[in-house]
């Protein structure tokens, strides 16, 4: 996708609560507002449009399946019967999600349901497969069972495995034999009990087709392309970074390394951080006091220490293009991480490269500093801040504001941040 990575315009229709959004995203993009004002929601459909066809992002994360989750398949507004969500690329080109109710989804072209079915025929095969060697696999087990209870002489126990064996037989004898037909009402199940389909297109050419019900969800790629590199990061809670170093670590060596040295500018006693242990591996963090080097847990690391670690890394791993999308970055980051994290911001401004990122916030100290700090090295135009707000009706609606339209509504932005 070289050459259009660069998103020009979000369009977000009927997604969850919110009707209709439309902004030119700037460099810098902050969602503030009351809460359930739909700060997170954009957030979510804005990563969803931009993943891959399999709706993954450079972390390995399913951004779906944390959508669907968070909203109980309910992605398509109350009211309509039908969400779109669009990013307008460089050079005219679209990436684009379509979520329809499942009961559509034998309105689809016929070679594209028949291109569905053959997938999902090929999935329900493999499982129906590793059902019947499972079954196998208990049946020789219980027949060792039942040898031995007979050499025991136990023959409550015996009687017992005996009518367990017996039910197992019977279930293996039905799927072996009539296999085909499983297969097939499972395919139906997928098809009839799907709550929505969402449609994954580019340049309005469908890349992928995922049906999600009650069963789950089951993506079926039509065709592989070029994503454009995606992080989303909801709230975390601290002990949850552990994971995400040694992601990093055993991913990109050089990003944390980089990240190491940033960090020792202004932790003079950070000396490295690293993973140790075969059996239990855990991240260690390695401080300098005086002559003497110290070796303790990140886990028994501050919160903010860590948040701004995490921080760090987001903004490092990628380098070239790409969007990153962080659910309220200023949480456990006592005022100088802060300062660190508004100066790391400014820097990757400053550097210009093709990188969107999306923030939502309720700090107004933060919000505030960053917008104080853009101003001074002149990257205020650089920001735009999306303010939303409900409606008694539970209608959702915003306001952009450009960075210079932020230095002089502060007082009424305060008013939202804090919920008064």
């Amino acid at each position: 996708m070289k050459g259009y990575i660069v998103i020009r315009r979000v369009s977000i229709t009927n997604f969850k609560a919110i009707t209709k959004l439309e902004f030119e995203p700037h460099t810098l993009n902050i969602f503030v507002g009351r809460n359930n004002t739909g700060k997170s929601t954009v957030l979510e459909a804005i990563a969803l449009a931009c993943s891959s066809p399999r709706f993954e992002d450079v972390l390995g994360t399913n951004l779906l399946a944390e959508t669907l989750e968070r909203s109980e398949r309910q992605l398509i507004r109350f009211d309509a019967d039908y969400c779109k969500i669009s990013v307008e690329l460089d050079f005219g080109h679209t990436k684009e999600i379509e979520i329809l109710p499942g009961k559509r989804v034998h309105k689809l072209s016929q070679d594209i349901l028949e291109s569905i079915l053959s997938q999902i025929r090929e999935y329900v095969s493999a499982e129906l497969e590793s059902e019947i060697r499972r079954i196998e696999f208990r049946m020789s087990a219980l027949e060792r069972r039942i040898e031995i209870a007979k050499r025991r002489g136990d023959e409550t126990e015996v009687r017992w495995l005996e009518n367990r064996l017996r039910e197992l037989q019977s279930k293996y004898s039905k799927l072996a034999t009539m296999r085909e037909l499983e297969v097939n009402k499972k395919v139906r199940e997928y098809l009839n009990k799907s709550d929505i389909i969402l449609l994954h297109k580019f340049d309005n050419e469908i890349i992928s087709i995922t049906l999600a019900g009650e069963y789950g969800y089951r993506t079926v790629v039509l065709k592989e392309y070029e994503d454009i590199p995606v992080i989303r990061v909801l709230r975390r809670y601290a002990d949850d970074i552990e994971e995400f170093v040694r992601h990093v670590e055993e991913e990109s060596p050089s990003v944390l390394d980089e990240v190491i040295l940033k960090l020792r500018y202004h932790i003079p006693e950070l000396v490295n951080i690293r993973t140790k242990g075969d059996i239990i591996p855990r991240v260690y963090v390695s401080l300098k006091y005086g002559d003497n080097v110290k070796v303790v847990p990140l886990s028994s690391m501050g919160d903010g220490f860590k948040a701004l670690l995490e921080l760090y890394l987001l903004l490092n791993l990628i380098k070239r293009e790409g969007v990153i999308l962080i659910e309220e970055p200023e949480i456990r980051l006592h005022p100088g991480y802060m300062n660190l994290f508004v100066e790391l911001l400014v820097n990757q401004i400053e550097h210009k490269p093709p990188v969107k990122l999306f923030l939502t916030t309720h700090s107004i100290e933060f919000l505030k500093l960053l917008a104080e700090t853009l101003q001074e090295h002149r990257l205020i135009d650089e920001l735009l801040v999306i303010r939303t707000y409900r409606y008694n009706d539970g209608t959702i609606d915003y306001e952009v504001l450009t960075g210079q339209d932020v230095t002089t509504e502060l007082l009424e932005l305060e008013q939202d941040l804090r919920g008064i």
